[in-house]
């Protein structure tokens, strides 16, 4: 179900269509943390941040707090991340550590430029 409606929101916001729900959308620099406690080199990926009760809402869940908003990343293999972003509502061009859905960690941030550095 998240999946769907990850795609979804994904496909509606980049074809420059009206989505009330979401907060922010662009491209991320991600960079998932290794093993070793380094990080893996930048993903440049599209991303959209919507609030955990709009995610609530469309997955029928309590999955996430809806207080709080999250940025949703679209990976090349047609795979979605949901990374905490606590009460921001956009991304900022600076690395914010947090995990994904699945608790493992990350480094994200707005890409501004065509490089992730």
């Amino acid at each position: 179900m998240l999946k769907i409606l990850m795609a979804s929101i994904m496909a509606l916001s980049f074809f420059n269509l009206s989505f009330g729900e979401i907060l922010d959308k662009g491209i991320a620099c991600v960079m998932p943390q290794k093993s070793d406690g380094s990080y893996s080199s930048a993903h440049r990926l599209r991303y959209v941040v919507v609030s955990g009760e709009y995610i609530n809402e469309g997955t029928k869940s309590q999955n996430y707090n809806p207080n709080v908003n999250y940025a949703v990343t679209e990976w090349p293999n047609d795979e979605f991340s949901v990374f905490y972003i606590a009460f921001d509502s956009e991304l900022l061009p600076v690395d914010l550590i947090t995990k994904d859905e699945r608790g493992r960690v990350h480094k994200i941030k707005k890409a501004y430029t065509t490089q992730c550095s």
